[in-house]
């Protein structure tokens, strides 16, 4: 039993050595400059029911330093209740920049607003952002000049939570750093496993040349992920990460306990569709995580035991912090050892119930049921 606790914390630890050096990868290769070429942009907001965040996520947009006649706001209602459309409608009246539309009755979801916001806009680059999100004034600028490598078909930029100082947010942070850095690393390593819609930019003819949400158009998430793994098949070399803090978008953070886990259920849902190599990764984190978990009691029970699980647990935190600091500090993370410290302990046992039940077969999201197909 020791040996087998023993091998899976060394695979995982020499795991955490490999993402590392990808996050290093990205630090010294990416450098960028304001672009040569002022591209045609279009920001695509899918949004429901959103009236509390809509507002401040418009005066950013107005705000961006991109010139006037360069870059385009396409927003596009998902049925909203709450007077959202309306709200949109007076803050934009009059903007030559802004234009707005609903989805038909027929349709919903946000592949389904994704994909009518890209039909109706004109951009050569396509950047997309969520309802919630805040945004420098320099977001649009920095991610066009990402694509000045005519090879760069889709750029992952960088995201941090913004929120309350709670413990539960001090949390979801830390954690929301090591999405980042799984996303920085693996896209270091040119095998980009993760992605976000709330901070991301791609060619309007990429997306057309893999059918954009086509195939994935019943699944409650995955936008982003899918299409991410879709133009990095299709094409060498074409997805990059951009460390750059001019380009960092701050998202909401889940406003309390059921709604984080319902979101993370929802991400975690669709990982029977990812690719192979993000499948086997995800199922060794798990199986990492269930032996963690089992480890504790282990040690706490069996002197022998503690002797050799003590360092094990020591090592994976040391590693796991030298992942975690770098990249808490590209997103403006302040660090915080008594969230780490109870983000170790938590940790394993949340990863394992998450797993096991985003196997249910219904995920509520934006007041809808949605039918987990994967």
């Amino acid at each position: 039993m020791l040996f087998l606790v023993g091998s899976i914390f060394v695979l995982y630890t020499l795991l955490l050595l490999l993402l590392r050096q990808g996050v290093k990868k990205i630090r010294v290769q990416t450098s960028v400059t304001d672009a040569h070429q002022i591209r045609s942009v279009s920001v695509v907001v899918p949004f429901r029911n959103e009236a509390s965040h809509l507002g401040a996520l418009l005066n950013d947009l107005k705000s961006q330093t991109y010139p006037a006649f360069s870059y385009e706001v396409v927003l596009v209602d998902d049925h909203s209740s709450d007077g959202s459309y309306e709200l949109v409608q007076r803050v934009v009246q009059g903007d030559a920049r802004f234009r707005l539309t609903r989805l038909g009755a027929g349709e919903k979801g946000k592949k389904a607003a994704l994909t009518e916001g890209i039909r109706v806009s004109k951009g050569e680059i396509i950047l997309t952002t969520d309802a919630d999100c805040r945004l420098p004034e320099t977001w649009c600028r920095t991610m066009n000049a990402a694509f000045e490598n005519p090879a760069v078909k889709m750029c992952l930029g960088p995201l941090r939570l913004r929120g309350s100082s709670s413990f539960l947010h001090r949390m979801q942070a830390l954690e929301f750093v090591s999405v980042v850095a799984v996303t920085m690393a693996t896209a270091g390593w040119g095998r980009p496993s993760l992605a976000s819609g709330a901070n991301l930019a791609f060619r309007r003819d990429a997306f057309y040349a893999v059918d954009g949400y086509f195939n994935e158009r019943t699944l409650a998430s995955g936008d982003d992920q899918f299409l991410m793994e879709k133009i990095a098949q299709r094409f060498a070399h074409a997805v990059i990460f951009l460390p750059d803090q001019r380009a960092l978008v701050a998202t909401g953070a889940a406003p309390n306990l059921n709604a984080f886990l319902q979101q993370r259920l929802r991400w975690a849902g669709k990982w029977r569709r990812l690719q192979p190599a993000t499948r086997a990764l995800a199922v060794f984190v798990f199986v990492f995580h269930a032996v963690a978990m089992a480890s504790i009691p282990l040690a706490v029970f069996t002197t022998q035991a503690a002797v050799w699980i003590l360092p094990l647990w020591l090592v994976k935190g040391g590693c796991e912090w030298w992942l975690l600091a770098p990249v808490a500090r590209i997103t403006k993370v302040t660090w915080s050892w008594t969230s780490f410290f109870c983000w170790q302990l938590a940790y394993p046992m949340y990863a394992v119930a998450v797993a096991v039940f985003s196997r249910r077969k219904d995920i509520d999201w934006k007041d809808r049921t949605w039918q987990n197909q994967v």
